[in-house]
């Protein structure tokens, strides 16, 4: 077996391991602390191959943007909310979130609703999830909670 074989073969262990460990350990690189395993795999990686640690965080932050790009343009609710800030530029409201639901359905083309989440909690739990994904985007979507019998969501486009 070749040199570069048995560095793959304990890169792929040191791999295994962080994966399998469920509460990782920070590390710093360039300053910051990072808690999530794919900087703690991509800091061996590179610090087995003497690599700058830099280009590491530059290339991390590239496919970070990649990824959150790719979920924005799955995500049915996502695209709805990018159609909704179009139409109301500089905008601010506050709403229930089965009115969300209905009004943002509604900008949707017909042939998207087969992608549309099927209830409102569904609907809530994927807002959750690309709100911090749309903030780069200039759209801010925040829970208010529970007022009365409904929680209500503050969306701005900034």
């Amino acid at each position: 077996m070749t040199d570069s074989a048995y560095a793959l073969l304990e890169l792929a262990e040191i791999a295994a391991y962080v994966l399998s460990t469920p509460a990782t350990s920070p590390v710093k690189l360039d300053g910051r602390t990072y808690f999530d395993n794919f900087t703690l795999i991509g800091a061996a990686v590179f610090s087995y191959y003497d690599i700058d640690v830099s280009e590491f965080i530059a290339m991390s932050s590239s496919l970070k943007d990649e990824i959150n790009d790719n979920i924005v343009d799955r995500s049915a609710v996502a695209r709805a909310l990018l159609l909704w800030a179009s139409e109301y530029p500089e905008s601010k409201t506050i709403k229930p979130l089965n009115h969300w639901y209905k009004e943002l359905k509604e900008i949707l083309a017909d042939e998207e609703h087969d992608d549309w989440p099927k209830t409102t909690r569904r609907f809530g739990a994927e807002l959750k999830k690309i709100a911090p994904r749309l903030k780069p985007k200039g759209i801010t979507c925040e829970t208010l909670g529970k007022q009365g019998s409904h929680v209500h969501w503050e969306i701005r486009v900034a």
